[in-house]
């Protein structure tokens, strides 16, 4: 089977009575079907190293014997380098994440290591990093029908042998994108998700299928918002500020009004991951906002002044503070449905500016898409590196718990 991956996500799974790592890739073949395939041959791991006057066989007899009943599978003592200097090092490998998390509290214990490096990265994350495959691309693997994974429709494979990354520049399957704009009409304050209810919700798809969902019961909203998302299944789902207020919104009210927006295509509601990005599994979920947020000739960071700068906005603004009172009448409650529509069709279009921008950087830089746009560009070039210090026997190093920033006085002054 030729698979594109489009997210990923890890469990820890029972084979057999065994506990076991399952790595899960959420991609669409080149028939365009989407399909989930379980890949069970990762194993996480991470390095010991000695105390001076310490051997690495010594403390890998020692090691071995200690973690034996927490799931270690094999030990390996291997030669890496610590900042450029060659160096010894015990490489402990483990059937599954969750016993290896238990293993690293009773290694770092032990009086005959020094340190303990790269066990504080993500099974997800340190896939693509030895597996030499990235997310945004083509992979080659094998495959077994049978698996079930509860809450899971698509059809769902084993693989038979690790994948491997196919070879020459290929064109991305179509996606299907799902783009939406949801206004909360609050006459005072910041909205409230105990408080305040969804008066519109728009979305369009990118096959130009428009829908406006406006009930005075905003728990119907929510549901009937949930019943598009699994009825059209996209790939990707764009809309603005998604991580900093349309999802924490939305899943504050739903718990609200006693509802579940299972949404996933593990029939599983969003939550916060990496970088206070909201991840949807098997889906890329993609705040538009981080467009403007990467370009800083755009000063203010709105939906509005946004697309005015890339030429994809016109006619009136309608500012926030002004939905609460447009809301108590019906000319401005249809005029608020309008721009709500026209926002989640804005959106759509800053998607199709981006979206090959960020196919290829998600495929440099080894992060799903929503996650790579997320991040910042400090931490894309550090998981660039990570991924080349992988390919050079490079330990990574620690990342520092506190960090300091100098002040500087002085600041930029907008415009009114």
């Amino acid at each position: 089977m030729r698979l594109w991956i489009l997210d990923i996500n890890q469990e820890v799974g029972v084979v057999n009575g065994r506990k076991l790592q399952e790595i899960l890739l959420w991609g669409i073949t080149e028939e365009g079907e989407r399909v989930l395939v379980v890949d069970r041959f990762y194993r996480p791991f991470f390095y010991a190293v000695p105390r001076n006057g310490v051997s690495a066989e010594a403390l890998a007899s020692k090691l071995s014997a200690l973690l034996k009943p927490y799931g270690l599978e094999g030990v390996e003592v291997v030669k890496r380098k610590r900042l450029g200097r060659p160096v010894e090092v015990v490489k402990l490998i483990f059937s599954n994440a969750d016993d290896m998390e238990r293993a690293v509290k009773q290694t770092s214990k032990h009086s005959e290591v020094s340190d303990i490096y790269e066990e504080d990265i993500r099974p997800s994350q340190r896939y693509f990093e030895v597996t030499d495959l990235s997310p945004s691309s083509w992979v080659e693997v094998d495959v077994a029908p049978g698996v079930n994974i509860e809450g899971v429709e698509l059809p769902t494979y084993v693989a038979k042998k690790p994948p491997k990354p196919v070879d020459g520049e290929l064109t991305p399957p179509p996606l299907r994108c799902l783009a939406f704009h949801v206004i909360i009409p609050v006459l005072h304050g910041s909205p409230d998700p105990k408080r305040d209810s969804i008066g519109v919700l728009a979305a369009v798809t990118d096959d130009g299928r428009e829908y406006i969902f406006a009930e005075e019961d905003d728990r119907i909203i929510l549901l009937k918002f949930a019943e598009l998302v699994r009825e059209y299944d996209p790939d990707v789902m764009i809309s603005w500020a998604a991580n900093s207020k349309v999802w924490p919104f939305l899943m504050e009210r739903s718990k609200t009004v006693n509802t579940l927006l299972l949404i996933g295509r593990q029939r599983t509601e969003p939550h916060q991951s990496l970088f206070g990005h909201f991840s949807i599994i098997g889906r890329i979920n993609v705040d538009a906002k981080d467009f403007a947020e990467d370009d800083p000739e755009i000063k203010i960071k709105t939906l509005e002044y946004t697309a005015k700068h890339y030429k994809i906005w016109d006619g009136e603004v309608i500012e926030e503070v002004y939905f609460g009172q447009l809301w108590k009448t019906s000319g401005g409650r249809r005029k608020l449905e309008e721009y709500a529509l026209k926002c989640a069709r804005t959106v759509m279009r800053l998607w199709r500016l981006f979206a090959d921008y960020l196919i290829q950087l998600s495929a440099l830089v080894g992060y799903p898409m929503d996650h790579v746009v997320a991040a910042s560009p400090g931490f894309r070039v550090e998981e660039y590196l990570i991924r080349h210090a992988a390919k050079i026997g490079e330990l990574v190093p620690k990342r520092p718990e506190l960090m300091y920033f100098e002040t500087y006085k002085g600041g930029m002054v907008l415009q009114p």
